[in-house]
């Protein structure tokens, strides 16, 4: 009886061992998995403040766009009521009407038809042509 009083102590020392090992494995893996954890909570905060404010950001486009399509359209609306009052009073007075009608000179014309002029190399390229106004006192060559 003595034997198995030794070999049932000597397996209960083993499973014992075995068991305190499971046990500081686990807390180990519990110890990587909290600092897991909080490292992946940093990083969803450090996410979530970033996505705040791309949406402050997106709000105050939003309505900063409001306000220059509200300011556009009043601007249009003017535009739109003032060419209206021009074409009134045009059309009230017969001698601004004939003036009205008058065609412009060929000069005018002619910067009217200019291509447009697009950066720097453009003008360069504009100025290049030589199609330049004549100097005041003098006629047109054509």
């Amino acid at each position: 009886m003595p034997r198995s009083v030794t070999i049932v102590g000597v397996l209960l020392l083993a499973l014992t061992l075995w068991l305190g090992w499971q046990l500081r494995e686990a807390r180990r893996d519990i110890s990587d998995r909290d600092r897991d954890i909080t490292g992946l909570n940093e990083s969803l905060g450090r996410a979530r403040s970033q996505l705040t404010a791309v949406d402050l950001m997106a709000r105050a486009n939003d309505s900063f766009q409001l306000a220059y399509q509200q300011e556009q359209d009043a601007i249009t609306l003017a535009a739109v009521a003032r060419a209206e009052q021009i074409k009134r009073l045009t059309n009230e007075n017969p001698e601004i009407k004939r003036w009205a009608d008058t065609p412009l000179p060929a000069d005018v014309i002619r910067l009217q038809q200019r291509p447009a002029i697009t950066g720097a190399a453009g003008y360069r390229a504009f100025l290049s042509e030589g199609d330049a106004l004549p100097a005041a006192g003098e006629q047109a060559d054509h």
